[in-house]
């Protein structure tokens, strides 16, 4: 992911575009708007993992938004036209076993979802917006999925489009096309559509199983491969290279080409990115501000656990599940940073964690400091995730990314600092095992961040791989970016903010 913005969610107007670093970081006061808006990403986690009509489930396993109504910004809800929308820009991560030709890996695409109305209602709709190589691609999709308009560069084509596809949804974010058998047979397929365009440019000698021909090769990529694909004689013939050759790119009829290049590959574009984003939050990781109390003994289940649930209170059956191996690799990343390690023993069915702390000291967790059940999952789960790719959905290395609220909870400052240094730590591990991975963090914790800046300094991180964001609540969310520099100090950083001036 490079970018989100969100807007008219909760207390939030307008973010802007926010870039997402390997280490991005919340800061602000308490109801300024931070939650809310980094919890977009287990909120979409839920609706990928769900089988919902709508785009989002507004309250689900991780996350509970109450509805789209309590979601609305409320002045956004004076607005009867008003819409809830949330932009993604990513880069297109294609699997070499990719079947057919789709969007070339590396390609830039935004993706905008504007949500009105609550799922229930039959007014609701959700528009997708897809902004790739310059063109623009909407579709609107009414809550019982039929399909109200689409239109391709400001062209509408919601007749073309609802005569030859249905939309669906099965566990995906976005609708899907289904191509209608019926008007395949009768001819009226996007294809045979671009090739009558075809066909007006042409030699009026090339038969129709050529141009047929031409315009199931044609690939929709940016402006300059499909000029080259439309002059190439091998492709088109002389007579038709020559003519298009001399097109601009802003010519009426390659601008009609072209939108229809788009439609015509259109149901395997939407796929591509559906795959894409789905994978994106499905590979992320959400810890809340809360997590589970230790408890003495754990009941012993014999469930494969592949995942840390958000509050942690699965952490027992996770690390009993370890091998011996694993555990001793964990114990040596959590020595080094914390400076402690952890030891799991079983009896009668029941699993225990114990501390084992730098005096060489066991205590059962339940007995040990309330700090500890707090900052043990989410440093098991960065050391998880910068060690290992997720093997369901990261066959095309998508960013795995660790959303984490308040991870100094109950920590000492100088245990907050190293709890920092894990993080950095982390992104550097990740990146020595060619593994994408972001934290984001929200949190209210200086010693975090100057941790941060003290690993830029030291070289364990580029300035390149932090953000910081300053949520402020004045009439509307305001959000201001600062940096780090080479020596690891911020930069627009507001005077006295952690001192309350």
């Amino acid at each position: 992911m490079n970018t989100i913005q969100i807007k008219n969610l909760k207390s939030i107007t307008d973010t802007g575009p926010l870039s997402i670093k390997p280490i991005t970081v919340f800061v602000g006061a308490n109801s300024s708007g931070k939650s809310s808006l980094i919890r977009t990403f287990p909120l979409f986690k839920q609706s990928s993992e769900s089988k919902i009509l709508g785009t989002v489930l507004w309250s689900g396993k991780y996350v509970d938004y109450g509805s789209y109504v309590e979601s609305l910004n409320l002045n956004a809800s004076k607005n009867e036209s008003a819409e809830i929308s949330f932009s993604f820009t990513f880069t297109v991560n294609a699997p070499p076993t990719q079947r057919l030709p789709g969007l070339a890996d590396g390609t830039i695409v935004k993706v905008t979802i504007n949500v009105h109305g609550d799922e229930y209602s039959k007014s609701s709709y959700s528009e997708i917006v897809y902004e790739i190589h310059g063109n623009t691609i909407s579709m609107r999709v009414a809550s019982d999925l039929k399909i109200v308009a689409v239109t391709i560069n400001k062209t509408d084509l919601t007749k073309q489009v609802s005569e030859v596809y249905r939309a669906y949804k099965i566990y995906s974010i976005v609708p899907l096309l289904f191509p209608i058998s019926r008007s395949i047979a009768l001819g009226e397929s996007p294809v045979s559509v671009l090739a009558k365009e075809i066909k007006r440019h042409v030699h009026h000698r090339t038969a129709d199983r050529k141009i047929d021909a031409i315009a199931r090769s044609l690939r929709f990529g940016d402006d300059e491969q499909i000029k080259k694909t439309l002059t190439s004689k091998g492709v088109v013939g002389d007579f038709a290279a020559a003519k298009i050759a001399e097109w601009p790119n802003s010519h009426p009829d390659f601008k009609k080409i072209k939108d229809q290049i788009i439609l015509s590959n259109l149901e395997r574009i939407v796929d591509q990115i559906s795959d894409n984003l789905r994978a994106y939050f499905l590979s992320s990781r959400y810890i809340t501000p809360l997590r589970a109390a230790a408890d003495r003994y754990y009941r012993i289940q014999n469930t494969s656990i592949e995942e840390l649930d958000p509050n942690g209170s699965n952490l027992a059956m996770f690390l009993h599940a370890k091998k011996a191996s694993e555990i001793e690799e964990i114990n040596e990343w959590l020595e080094s940073e914390i400076g402690f390690t952890i030891e799991i023993t079983s009896s009668h069915g029941h699993a225990s964690i114990l501390i084992i702390d730098e005096n060489n000291t066991k205590s059962n967790i339940a007995d040990t400091g309330f700090g500890f059940s707090q900052v043990l999952p989410i440093l098991i789960q960065v050391w998880q995730l910068a060690k290992q790719k997720t093997r369901r959905h990261n066959a095309a290395n998508i960013a795995t990314t660790v959303i984490i609220e308040q991870p100094e909870l109950h920590l000492h400052p100088r245990m907050q600092s190293r709890v920092g240094d894990a993080f950095c730590k982390a992104i550097k591990l990740a990146k020595e095992n060619d593994i994408n991975l972001n934290i984001i963090i929200e949190t209210h914790s200086k010693e975090i961040i100057q941790s941060i800046g003290k690993c830029i300094e030291k070289n364990i991180l580029t300035k390149e791989d932090a953000a910081i964001y300053i949520v402020e609540k004045n009439a509307a969310v305001n959000i201001m970016e600062s940096q780090f520099d080479d020596g690891g100090y911020l930069v627009h950083w507001p005077y006295g903010f952690f001192d309350g001036e």
